[in-house]
């Protein structure tokens, strides 16, 4: 359902990474002013890192399986999918 167009959409994966950038400066913010946002600052931001995967998957610029093999050999990615995948489910 939906007419198959988001905000999102207009800037591709690079609107995602400028998401990302966002989230962590807030992230950092939070951390400084002792935020009682912090915990959920930081997995909102875990989550966007994750997303941006299937944003560059979506891309015609970067094959998928290089993606993939991008995040499953970076231990820092993977990291961010284990707390995306823990914090949503």
């Amino acid at each position: 359902m939906g007419i198959g167009w988001s905000i999102h959409r207009n800037d591709g994966w690079r609107g995602q990474l400028e998401c990302v950038r966002r989230w962590h400066a807030r992230t950092i913010q939070a951390a400084q002013t002792g935020s009682p946002d912090l915990r959920d600052f930081i997995f909102v931001f875990f989550q966007n890192c994750y997303h941006l995967r299937e944003w560059l998957q979506q891309t015609s610029t970067i094959p998928a399986a290089d993606v993939d093999q991008f995040f499953n050999q970076t231990k820092e990615l993977r990291l961010c999918r284990d707390i995306c995948n823990g914090t949503k489910h």
